[in-house]
């Protein structure tokens, strides 16, 4: 690890004698700078993403946001990114997800349902409901019925958010 941030600040002094934009935010991962800053630039011409995080590759729906990472295995549809990270999880975030859902139960659940859930929660009245409507297995099923908070908080943790006032953190 040490030499990890000897490298990073060796990269950032190399940097500074180059064309290349640093920005480094307190309290905002990487992927949430580098996402309002592609947003914003997406406005205005083309963006191309240079990096093979699969998290970014969700801004791809936009088409004026390219990226070097061209699909996520996992999922059709790069705005199910998102979705997938909240319920199988992201070992390299340390996020582990639904208990009972995984790769195989993620292509048959009931997406929008999800989302809907996640986004706006409305009142669950039993496994058996969360297991129709979700579409999940009856061990994931009970886990949402007794956890929806839980579901809520991944779904929180996974998203990308806008940097305000990313600007004022650019360093020439």
């Amino acid at each position: 690890a040490e030499d990890f941030y000897a490298n990073l600040q060796l990269l950032k002094r190399v940097l500074k004698h180059t064309n290349a934009m640093i920005c480094e935010v307190p309290g905002f991962e990487g992927d949430d700078v580098v996402a309002t800053l592609a947003t914003q630039l997406a406005r205005a011409e083309d963006v191309t993403i240079m990096s093979t995080d699969v998290d970014l590759l969700q801004l791809t729906v936009n088409p004026r946001i390219a990226s070097i990472k061209s699909a996520f295995a996992k999922v059709d549809d790069p705005q199910d990114i998102h979705l997938y990270k909240t319920l199988v999880g992201d070992t390299s975030d340390n996020i582990k997800g639904v208990p009972g859902i995984g790769d195989k139960a993620f292509a048959k659940v009931n997406k929008k349902v999800f989302e809907k859930f996640c986004t706006k929660p409305f009142k669950l009245d039993s496994p058996k409901q969360v297991k129709t409507l979700f579409g999940v297995n009856p061990a994931p099923a009970k886990w949402i019925y007794e956890n929806p908070q839980d579901l809520q908080i991944l779904w929180l943790i996974t998203a990308l958010y806008n940097v305000p006032e990313v600007e004022k953190f650019m360093i020439p």
